[in-house]
């Protein structure tokens, strides 16, 4: 199954990874795992639960598995 740009772009805002992703100058296009060793431990974790989301993989969230997402 194929994602839309427009479903993407709606699991980002929900994770709240849209503000990260529009500073990038690629914006949506921009390449996250080149340099996802570089993002802090909370944007890992919002990207690797935007992934989830997206392909609607069914998940149970622990607190302290989430903890840093907040930075």
């Amino acid at each position: 199954m194929k994602t839309s740009e427009k479903d993407v772009e709606k699991v980002c805002k929900l994770v709240e990874l849209d503000t990260f992703i529009n500073c990038k100058k690629e914006g949506y296009d921009y390449d996250v795992s080149e340099a996802e060793q570089f993002l802090s431990s909370g944007k890992g974790q919002k990207v690797a639960l935007t992934k989830v989301l997206i392909r609607n993989i069914p998940i149970l969230l622990l607190y302290e598995a989430i903890e840093s997402i907040n930075e």
